[in-house]
């Protein structure tokens, strides 16, 4: 196998190790385990917020829904052709998460950011700025979320069981899933994203990515997981 290349941070590190046919090679190999020793000790609700986000991505699901789709489909009119259930991912097919964002027209500090679609009328913020965003991904296989589980895994001495790294995961979905977006630079020029020949975000990239507004990263990917219905 490979060796594994250096590279600029540590969240990213996590993330692209090495290119995703050797990453899945290392399916089977056992999840990290943390100890008193090699771990600072957890508060009860800290164990509890892990096991919470962990039940959302560790495989284990009872049922899983997409209710803001099932929403939009009733207001489809009926007698619109209907398609056949999509069991099998095509890999190549883009899906696009789309998000408002208000801002200071003075500053361009982002004030305000939210889903597309939710019926805000925007005129009434007449002395904000607003524009509209999108990111492209691809959809991760159940190979590709499995191998991603598998790697964001620790073994929690204090639950007693192994919790998926949620951050962890989010991050392995950027690297390997990202694929287009709308932002710009200061200047108005769009930010284009490079990819290396295994098909993952350039190390370059990913450090771009990471200096992103932290709360418009954290709205897209949760809209993408809701998307992908693993959240």
């Amino acid at each position: 196998m490979a060796e594994e290349k250096e590279v600029k941070t540590t969240t990213e590190a996590e993330a692209k190790v090495e290119p995703k046919a050797e990453v899945k090679a290392e399916a089977k190999t056992e999840a990290k385990v943390e100890t008193p020793e090699n771990k600072p000790e957890e508060g009860k609700d800290d164990v509890k917020e892990k096991e919470k986000m962990s039940e959302k991505l560790d495989g284990v699901k009872k049922s899983a829904v997409n209710v803001d789709a099932i929403k939009e489909a009733k207001e489809v009119p009926a007698e619109e052709k209907e398609a056949l259930p999509s069991f099998f991912i095509d890999t190549e097919e883009r899906r696009r998460i789309e998000v408002d964002i208000l801002f200071d027209k003075q500053t361009g500090k982002i004030l305000s950011i939210s889903k597309t679609g939710i019926g805000v009328d925007f005129t009434e913020f007449d002395k904000l700025g607003h524009t509209i965003e999108w990111f492209d991904f691809t959809q991760p296989t159940y190979d590709d979320v499995a191998n991603y589980r598998q790697r964001s895994s620790t073994f929690n001495t204090k639950a007693g069981k192994t919790l998926v790294d949620a951050v962890q995961v989010r991050n392995f979905f950027i690297v390997w899933h990202l694929k287009d977006w709308s932002l710009r630079d200061s200047k108005g020029n769009k930010v284009a994203l490079d990819f290396d020949k295994s098909g993952s975000l350039s190390s370059d990239c990913i450090a771009k990515v990471y200096k992103i507004f932290p709360t418009l990263m954290d709205v897209v990917m949760t809209l993408f997981e809701k998307d992908i219905i693993l959240a």
